[in-house]
């Protein structure tokens, strides 16, 4: 992630609809039980899950939390989550092992996804859960992919082979924002297609909107979160899955 955009993630993540909505969709997720689970963030950037998450009850000592950014984890830190570190999500490096994993919007970053999936399995208890959120279709490629340093977008059955093939059973997948999914596919085609704009580097940068907006796009997501367990989107800006290790 480009250094400029990485800070101004770190100053909006917590109030931003697309970010917090996300969290809410990973929270809607989870098993309802948490107290007593030992649960990792794969990329916590500066920790806002790891927050949301103790507001469920779950103790801070129960809770960790990796990144690149060097800076993220120093936020973490500063809140007193002391159980995170900079590590690279394609070789996990502990000596203990996991009930719950969350990778929002991490895995296309990672060069060696393949790799990277068969570490998480491998850190994961039997019976242990993994929640992934990826950003969907290529065809959705822009701007924003290129300033996150991003190496692909997936679909919803190509996440789900690659969780397989890792050794994980794929509990239930789907589409996430659909709402946006036509305009934002359509400003896509006509940019990439018939225009043909060319857009400058960190153009595709997330910037924090007015009140009124964020809070309107905060509430469609919440409302598509509510059925996000038992009726999946078909289609969507984002794709994911739970999955489980069954040993």
């Amino acid at each position: 992630m480009e250094q400029s955009y990485e800070q101004l993630y770190h100053a909006i993540e917590r109030r931003h609809w697309w970010f917090k909505g996300r969290r809410n969709a990973v929270l809607k997720l989870l098993t309802n039980s948490l107290a007593d689970k030992i649960i990792l963030d794969i990329g916590c950037a500066s920790g806002a899950l790891l927050e949301d998450l103790t507001e469920k009850k779950v103790p801070k000592q129960n809770l960790f939390g990796i990144d690149i950014s060097e800076s993220g984890i120093a936020h973490c830190k500063k809140n007193n989550f002391e159980q995170t570190q900079v590590m690279d999500a394609q070789n996990l490096k502990f000596e203990h092992k996991f009930d719950v994993m969350v990778a929002s919007d991490c895995l296309e970053h990672l060069q060696y996804d393949e790799q990277a999936l068969k570490s998480w399995h491998n850190h994961l208890k039997p019976n242990g859960q993994l929640i992934v959120f990826v950003p969907a279709f290529m065809f959705l490629w822009s701007q924003h992919d290129v300033d996150n340093m991003h190496y692909r977008r997936y679909t919803k059955n190509e996440l789900k082979q690659k969780l397989q093939n890792a050794g994980f059973s794929v509990k239930s997948s789907g589409y996430w924002n659909s709402a946006l999914f036509i305009p934002i596919a359509a400003a896509r085609w006509l940019q990439n297609n018939l225009l043909k704009v060319k857009q400058n580097k960190n153009s595709g940068q997330v910037t924090l909107p007015n009140k009124f907006i964020n809070t309107a796009l905060l509430t469609l997501l919440n409302i598509e979160n509510f059925w996000i367990t038992f009726l999946p989107n078909i289609v969507g800006v984002s794709t994911f899955c739970v999955a489980i290790k069954q040993d």
